[in-house]
């Protein structure tokens, strides 16, 4: 009898441990459902700064614009537009990577919930690990972005423009001393409140000077084939259209090759179900209307009452 008590000891001993080990699987499993949540509040948190600050550098380029209009050089304001128009566009990448990311933690969550329902406790946490796992690389893009976003308004609020600040941008001339545009080229470099010449050597590239008297340096945006440039993409870093010493092209969005650090997915520089012209992936919420994804409007964020529905489809 007493080795019979025993081996009923047994079965009912391991009963506990399942059961004490699916309590602690169920206790993952609603840590992550907190995570996920949280990674798409964050997200559209994000997508709504980054519609914030697309309004900022599109503010700053109609001053830009308006400064041109007016005579004034604008050389330096335009290439830290070009530069943060880049920026911006991996900053969408990331987030979009970040999106697809979250899915996949969605998908992992339904995952292991169909193997807790089971009894599955090996599979569910299997599952629970993986989507984990998805929310680290989704934070960590996501803190990426807003590390960019930071640095985008930093170089915004950096941009030096005339006292009068073109006002009004017209088309007259300026009231300031002559505009770069009348004297670059002239071999004298013409100092100014707006530093417009850093160096001039007949208005022609030369290894240390542009065409438009500003020094020659890979990451100006400007192609410089006396300083051996190819490209120029507005910054000195490899794995985007441009290697960091801009002597080699390395690709664009629409030649079909995903560039891993500016590229999310390459179609052909056309909308497709799943990426967008711009070679980033589509969703609802990145500021891309994509008629291919099922979207009719898109105003980079997905709130209801505002014209474009949670669902980027067009409100009554």
């Amino acid at each position: 009898m007493k080795f019979k008590k025993w081996m009923l000891a047994v079965p009912l001993a391991g009963t506990l441990f399942v059961q004490t080990a699916l309590a602690d699987t169920q206790a993952n499993y609603d840590t992550l459902v907190t995570h996920i949540n949280n990674a798409w509040t964050q997200l559209a948190y994000s997508s709504q700064s980054t519609t914030y600050v697309a309004g900022v550098l599109d503010a700053q380029q109609t001053k830009v614009t308006n400064c041109v209009n007016m005579g004034h050089s604008q050389k330096d304001n335009q290439s830290k537009i070009d530069k943060a128009h880049a920026l911006l566009a991996k900053l969408r990448m990331y987030l979009s990577i970040a999106q697809n990311h979250i899915k996949e933690a969605d998908n992992d969550r339904f995952a292991a919930n169909f193997q807790l329902g089971q009894g599955n406790n090996t599979a569910a946490q299997t599952w629970i690990t993986s989507g984990e796992d998805n929310i680290t690389k989704a934070n960590a893009k996501m803190m990426q972005a807003d590390d960019l976003e930071v640095e985008i308004l930093a170089i915004l609020n950096g941009m030096v423009f005339p006292a009068d600040n073109c006002a009004g941008g017209g088309g007259g001339s300026s009231s300031s001393s002559s505009a770069p545009s009348e004297t670059c080229g002239d071999e004298e470099v013409q100092g100014s409140d707006e530093g417009d010449e850093t160096c001039d050597e007949g208005a022609v590239d030369t290894a240390t000077c542009d065409a438009d008297c500003t020094a020659a340096v890979c990451g100006d945006t400007y192609v410089n084939g006396e300083l051996l440039e190819t490209c120029d993409d507005g910054n000195t870093s490899d794995g985007d259209y441009c290697s960091s010493d801009c002597t080699d092209a390395t690709g664009s969005c629409g030649d079909e090759t995903v560039q891993e650090d500016i590229e999310n997915c390459d179609e052909g520089a056309v909308d497709t179900a799943t990426c967008n012209s711009d070679c980033t992936s589509s969703f609802c919420g990145d500021g891309h209307s994509n008629a291919e994804a099922g979207e009719e409007c898109d105003d980079g964020n997905t709130e209801d009452n505002d014209g474009c529905s949670s669902s980027c489809v067009i409100e009554e």
